[in-house]
């Protein structure tokens, strides 16, 4: 793919990704789904795509999809703390506690993990400390 093909690529990600936080701000889960599938096309090696499906689908209630979905996206992004902490976070609402909080834990190991401190707060806030 030449740099004004992948450069394209990646503004039609960005779009559908803005698309699928405001399906999901409407609970719209279909289409917000719908968008991460088509960022996916548009940049399917971006961390993000999949990590914000895990997070519609664990804003939905459907647990199981969403744990299987970020599992698979933070294996594949080693790198990247959110596919762990979204992951982290199905976990813990799924009433699988123990695996939450060692996905959590093991999330603050990760390269960028100082940019999601408050979540990750957030979470243990409510998960530990509680």
């Amino acid at each position: 793919m030449n740099d004004t093909n992948q450069m394209q690529a990646e503004t039609l990600a960005q779009h559908q990704l803005k698309c699928a936080y405001l399906f999901l701000d409407q609970e719209a889960w279909e289409d917000a789904l719908q968008a991460c599938e088509l960022a996916k096309e548009s940049a399917p090696e971006h961390f993000l795509p999949d990590t914000l499906k895990g997070a519609i689908l664990t804003a939905k209630g459907d647990f199981k999809e969403a744990i299987k979905v970020l599992r698979v996206a933070a294996k594949r992004h080693p790198e990247n703390a959110l596919p762990q902490i979204y992951l982290a976070e199905a976990l813990l609402l799924s009433g699988a506690k123990p695996q939450g909080l060692r996905q959590l834990e093991q999330a603050q190991s990760r390269q960028d993990a100082h940019l999601h401190t408050e979540v990750m707060g957030l979470l243990h806030e409510a998960f530990v400390d509680a």
